[in-house]
């Protein structure tokens, strides 16, 4: 039972109960929330259900990072130059999970957001960014006023996150982006429900359909997890 995430902290508990779990047998998976993140803007909020949630399931960053800690490809491909203090990104094929194409418009878009973010951890990434600028359709070049590892390692994480510009007014309630899931539902104070992404480039995930229940109190969830109404507490790491 695992979905990908670039954020949260939140460690993962299970319980075996006698009968099997609601999830697993049909590719579905029941997971308890101990928080309502209240708002699914991750450009405005830190809450640990949200993060734990949204980015990596829902919205992809521009990079990746493997298990070594290095970065490459992921949204887009990259070359820098010798002094490191200028980025160009190339936009691969990928579409968000509406079936809107990712243009370079969408990631200026997404960058600047996350460079005026009223988040610290997110803006900080950006501090040595001079300028953001789309240089074609499928190209966008990012200068930095001296070189910045925090730049770089940001876009493969929250600060990178990348959204199709058109759809940011809904983002609170329902974040679009390019992830193996497409958030189906939220209701606060009651649950979240992801659903694999039909159009997602990458491979299809084991998971189909992932249902977040929110259940603050300690007590019912712990009882809803011995029960066998949910499959884990907190979040599935990858």
């Amino acid at each position: 039972m695992a979905l990908s995430g670039c954020g949260g902290s939140d460690q993962t508990s299970s319980a075996s109960s006698g009968g099997a779990s609601p999830g697993t047998a049909g590719n579905r998976v029941v997971l308890i929330s101990r928080q309502d993140p209240g708002s699914l803007d991750y450009t405005k909020s830190l809450q640990t259900a949200l993060l734990n949630w949204i980015p990596g399931n829902v919205v992809e960053p521009l990079l990746s990072k493997d298990d070594n800690g290095e970065v490459g490809p992921g949204l887009a491909d990259f070359e820098v130059n010798p002094e490191r203090t200028e980025y160009t990104f190339t936009i691969g094929d990928n579409s968000f999970s509406d079936g809107s194409k990712i243009t370079a418009s969408d990631v200026v878009f997404s960058l600047n957001t996350m460079k005026e973010s009223p988040i610290a951890n997110w803006a900080s990434a950006y501090t040595q960014v001079s300028s953001i600028e789309e240089l074609d359709e499928n190209r966008v070049k990012v200068t930095l006023k001296q070189p910045s590892q925090a730049f770089i390692q940001g876009m493969t994480s929250v600060p990178g996150l990348i959204q199709p510009e058109a759809a940011f007014d809904g983002i609170a309630t329902n974040p679009i982006g390019s992830g193996p899931y497409v958030l189906a539902e939220y209701v606060q104070n009651s649950r979240i429900l992801l659903k694999a992404n039909p159009h997602y480039a990458g491979e299809k995930p084991a998971i189909e359909e992932a249902e977040i229940r929110i259940i603050t109190d300690g007590a019912a969830a712990l009882n809803a997890l011995k029960s066998g109404e949910a499959d884990e507490i907190g979040r599935a790491h990858v």
